[in-house]
């Protein structure tokens, strides 16, 4: 069978990030109900603001970084020389973005979320040290996820121990943190047990290429987080914490279903996609032809679930939620989006489509940004949860349409 190893990675990755999403989605709804729309809307707050960070010290390379670890996996004296100087840059931006963390957290107008800021800062740094882009593009990824599901099991439960009500806020940012700094000191003694790379000594002028390469990505990921985190920023700069708490929970709940199918997905796909795309660009096509085709059928169904789920959901929670079933409904087609955009984006572009591809897909969603920024300080300000949902529905359908279209010209540039 072809790519074989692929479809077995994904079957484990489903499998592994199922019991990884599996805890968190039992967790949270306990969450909003016993912090409350206010506090978990906190909660959501530092979460979105530590999301928004870790996009500065990824800053592509989870794309870029393990396209390359790909292409050379067979040479470990390349793999130490990418992998030592990623690391580099990523423990400069590590640096730069705590201090940014901690001046958001100061503005007078999010003081009272400095300390949940704080707490949830400590993700970026467990985040740093996972390697998600070494284990990726060396084809380990499934021991990545197996390490990113027990750190789940042991710690997100306690929740149920240790969160009790509105004043816990704080513990159950704790622990969020705690999954990610367990599984970087897991996942860094095994890398190195194992092999997989080895520090080098490099100069921080070795870091500019990498950085060079990465900078479209970043640019691209910071305009998509204008719709994936900082909408949580931004409504909490014009709503009460009630309606930030039902918007975060329902984007959370929408999310979670999305990745637990997508990043699986990406994740055992792309290096192969990568390495297709340099020795065989027909079959890369043909193989990202055949990912869209089989991943629209499964977000059609998780899109399915969210708009029947949402009214029981709402009905459990409590009185404090009402409202939130329409923007979930809403956010119900964005699992199918976000994964067609994706595929057409990251495996057709930049996979296959080299700098060309990379820049094009820049420009998309910074387009993407303009346009989410734009309908939420218009649809947001004026109808709250439900316009934001409706914001990221526009730049998430902008983004999909725009990638679809540059990956068929890109196909039709190469025959």
């Amino acid at each position: 069978m072809r790519y074989k190893e692929e479809i077995r990675d994904t079957l484990w990755l489903v499998l592994l990030q199922g019991v990884g999403y599996a805890v968190p989605l039992l967790v949270l709804p306990y969450l909003m109900k016993v912090l409350g729309p206010g506090r978990f809307g906190c909660y959501s707050f530092g979460v979105a603001v530590a999301q928004y960070l870790l996009l500065i010290v990824d800053f592509g390379f989870n794309l870029t970084a393990t396209r390359r670890i790909a292409v050379a996996r067979d040479n470990p004296l390349e793999v130490d020389r990418i992998f030592s100087a990623v690391m580099k840059a990523k423990l400069g931006l590590l640096a730069l973005s705590l201090l940014l963390g901690a001046g958001i957290g100061l503005l007078p107008a999010y003081r009272s979320f400095l300390p949940v800021t704080l707490v949830s800062m400590l993700t970026v740094v467990g985040q740093c040290f996972t390697f998600t882009w070494l284990y990726q593009g060396l084809g380990r990824i499934r021991w990545l996820s197996l390490i990113n599901a027990l750190c789940k099991i042991l710690l997100l439960p306690l929740a149920f121990l240790l969160v009790k009500g509105p004043d816990d806020c704080l513990v159950a940012a704790a622990l969020q943190s705690g999954v990610y700094l367990l599984a970087a000191v897991v996942s860094t003694a095994l890398a190195f047990v194992r092999r997989y790379a080895r520090w080098q000594r490099t100069a921080w002028s070795d870091t500019l290429p990498f950085l060079k390469e990465g900078f479209p990505l970043f640019l691209s990921t910071a305009a998509t987080s204008i719709y994936t985190s900082l909408f949580v920023v931004l409504l909490a700069s014009f709503a009460p914490d009630d309606e930030v708490g039902r918007y975060a929970a329902a984007e959370k709940v929408m999310r979670a279903c999305t990745y637990l199918l997508w990043i699986p997905l990406s994740q055992a796909f792309f290096p192969r996609v990568s390495r297709l795309a340099a020795t065989a660009p027909a079959d890369a096509r043909q193989l990202v032809i055949r990912l869209l085709a089989g991943s629209s059928c499964l977000m059609l169904a998780v899109g399915l679930f969210l708009w029947f789920g949402a009214t029981p959901l709402v009905a459990w929670l409590g009185k404090g939620y009402d409202g939130m079933q329409t923007a979930m409904r809403i956010l119900a087609v964005v699992p199918w989006l976000v994964t067609t955009g994706g595929i057409c984006g990251q495996m057709g572009l930049i996979a296959g489509g080299g700098n060309t591809g990379s820049r094009y897909f820049m420009r998309v969603y910074l387009a993407a940004g303009a346009i989410a920024l734009a309908a939420v300080l218009t649809l947001g300000v004026r109808y709250g949860a439900v316009g934001t949902a409706c914001s990221v529905l526009l730049a998430e359908l902008f983004v999909t349409v725009m990638m679809l279209i540059g990956w068929l010209r890109l196909m039709r540039s190469h025959r």
